[in-house]
């Protein structure tokens, strides 16, 4: 295991694999605590750090990306977006591959993500703050639509076209 010593306050959340290696995205805060910055990370097997990408828009950077990884080895990471404090009413969504390369980058009018699966067509299903809205793997928006019984974690593709969401 390496140390991050960017900083004395860094976080790693969640995790992919890809071939030869994984990412996981993670956040640094500044050392007077100001200011906080989302990255996400690619290392080898033994791990040994590869590269890093900070996902972000012109004025926003990402909190909490979700991950989830694609048949060909490529991986996704979606998060909300915030900027000076507050969280902007869109997420990000980036298809990156195993060299920390942006294959695309979009951005949908929900503000949290709080998991992401994608099933073995790459269809994407992103569990945002007020429902399911599914992609292709292009990052396309093909329909949205809202979860009965409050606040859910987790989504999972079933074998097949189901979705299993998680509360």
């Amino acid at each position: 295991e390496h140390a991050d010593q960017r900083t004395f306050s860094v976080g790693y959340m969640n995790c992919v694999d890809f071939v030869d290696g994984f990412a996981v995205s993670g956040w640094a805060t500044d050392d007077n605590m100001s200011s906080s910055t989302g990255f996400i990370r690619g290392f080898d097997m033994s791990g040994t750090p590869l590269w890093e990408h900070v996902p972000q828009t012109e004025f926003a950077q990402l909190a909490d990306p979700a991950m989830a990884g694609f048949s060909d080895g490529t991986f996704l990471c979606a998060g909300g977006l915030f900027d000076c404090d507050f969280f902007l009413p869109y997420f990000l969504a980036e298809r990156i591959d195993v060299a920390g390369g942006v294959l695309w980058s979009r951005t949908f009018p929900f503000t949290f993500v709080n998991d992401a699966a994608i099933n073995a067509g790459d269809s994407v299903a992103y569990l945002t703050d007020l429902g399911i809205l599914l992609t292709n793997g292009q990052g396309d928006s093909l329909t949205s639509f809202g979860t009965d019984g409050g606040y859910a974690i987790d989504i999972a593709w079933e074998d097949g076209p189901a979705l299993l969401v998680g509360h």
